[in-house]
């Protein structure tokens, strides 16, 4: 989608509520990339890769994306490093929804007390 035409989070939402949908999905998908030279402080405090993804034994994009319940997206994060959770970037992101608002995100994940998944995956 060429950024002159991309929508803001706000819109997006103002949308799919406008169209009757009680809630959004939020996801993410970390695309493979090379590795590149950005380095991080870890959690531990050591020098990381910035790019890295553990979980993923990889390099990496992060993206959050946020759709509707048929799965459609209706806006999607600029690329993210991929070292931090998805949970993490979200926060970073602000994607918060409204208390009154309901909201989901992928299988076991908590991004906070407003955003819970309706699977708990083992």
């Amino acid at each position: 989608m060429l950024p002159a035409q991309a929508q803001n989070l706000h819109t997006a939402l103002r949308r799919v509520a406008d169209d009757g949908r009680s809630y959004v999905i939020l996801d993410r998908k970390l695309f493979d990339c090379d590795r590149l030279t950005e380095t991080t402080i870890s959690v531990k405090g050591e020098t990381i890769d910035a790019w890295y993804s553990g979980k993923h034994r990889d390099f990496g994009a992060n993206i959050q994306a946020v759709m509707r319940p048929d799965g459609l997206p209706i806006w999607t994060s600029a690329a993210m490093p991929g070292h931090p959770h998805d949970t993490s970037c979200a926060r970073q992101l602000r994607l918060q929804p409204a208390p009154t608002r309901p909201a989901m995100a992928s299988r076991t994940r908590l991004v906070g007390s407003a955003i819970s998944s309706p699977l708990h995956c083992t």
